[in-house]
């Protein structure tokens, strides 16, 4: 895997997996891209991340559904999705919101990355001006 060649992220990052070999890997990368990786094999949010990437097919349909479902509903909570699902209901939940970035298997952490970034940028610009709270260094975020 190449490693990232852009500046650090400086991001809290909470990647949702249940394959120990995704979760471990993406979190070691990401990690050693700058970002802050929060590692989670359960659907608990339990800390605030600027970034939550979910791979939704790793969990039961009808949790991973609800996790969405729930990240949809509250957009005062100002953090980007990266969801991997070939689930298109749950996908199109997601895509429904535009702060999701929606993503199929086969994916890598390079993939994800840009991913990650892509979905900030596009947060930023979408916003109203004083709407979004500072996410990391964002200056950062240039690929």
């Amino acid at each position: 895997m190449p490693l990232p060649s852009s500046p650090p992220l400086e991001l809290e990052v909470a990647v949702f997996a249940r394959d120990p070999e995704t979760l471990d890997g993406l979190t070691d990368y990401l990690r050693a891209a700058g970002a802050r990786a929060l590692p989670k094999r359960d659907l608990l949010r339990t800390e605030r991340a600027d970034v939550i990437v979910l791979f939704g097919d790793d969990f039961d349909s009808e949790a991973s559904d609800t996790f969405v479902r729930e990240w949809v509903s509250a957009p005062a909570r100002r953090c980007v999705l990266i969801l991997v699902t070939s689930h298109e209901p749950l996908a199109d939940c997601a895509r429904s919101d535009h702060r999701a970035v929606v993503l199929k298997r086969p994916v890598w952490g390079w993939v994800l990355l840009a991913a990650i970034q892509s979905g900030l940028r596009d947060m930023t610009q979408l916003a109203a001006p004083g709407e979004v709270r500072a996410v990391g260094s964002s200056a950062n975020l240039t690929t």
